[in-house]
Formats: structure tokens, sequence, C-alpha cells
């Protein structure tokens, strides 16, 4: 996924914000995924978000957005939260872990050696 071709703001432009159901972004200079997240409506979700300032502090800058059918938004998240893995979505607090390992769903085993 080419995440320059997608419709961005810069991270503490949300008045720019559509009002849409979306998967979004945040990431930073060089559109590495910092963080993954879902919204039925995108605008009034980053008005609040808990993790703005700590993504911004990790260097976040821009948000970054596919609009998603509001039934298929969090099976999407999922799937990409295991693709990019960033880093803000697998640390913090014990119950950012918890919240964290279930979007993500069950995780791979590793291989045995």
């Amino acid at each position: 996924m080419n995440l320059r071709s997608l419709p961005s703001v810069p991270i503490f432009q949300k008045g720019a914000l559509p009002g849409i159901s979306a998967v979004y972004f945040l990431t930073d200079s060089d559109y590495t995924p910092l963080y993954i997240g879902e919204a039925s409506c995108l605008k009034y979700r980053w008005s609040g978000h808990p993790k703005k300032q700590r993504a911004a502090k990790m260097g976040a800058d821009r948000i970054i957005w596919v609009k998603i059918r509001p039934e298929r938004r969090i099976k999407i998240e999922r799937w990409l939260i295991q693709m990019y893995q960033p880093p803000i979505n697998t640390m913090g607090t014990p119950r950012d872990r918890r919240l964290s390992a279930y979007r993500r769903g069950p995780q791979p085993k590793p291989p045995t050696p």
C-alpha cells in the first residue's frame, strides 16, 4: 500500500479531517506508520484521541486515511496492524497491550527450531 498516495493532513489540523468511516495511519515524515486505528467518524475520533501526544513525541506528523465501509473497519485495521507492526499499537500500559493483542488477533506461532 502506497501511503503517500492516500489523503492526509498534518497531525494537528483536526478540523481538516473528513467525517467518514475510515482506517487511519499516524506516520512520521518518512511515511512510516507509528499507529493504525479505525473510526466510525474520523473527525470526531481524532478530536479527543488519547494517543495523540504520544504519537507527536514519537515523531508523528501526518494522519493518512482510507475510507472503509463501517462493517469492514475492524477487520482491515487488524490486518494492517499485523502487516505494519506500528510501535504505538504494541507499546504502553497493560491495557494498551491487551487491546493491541485483541485488535491484532491471534499471533502466529514462531517456527519450531
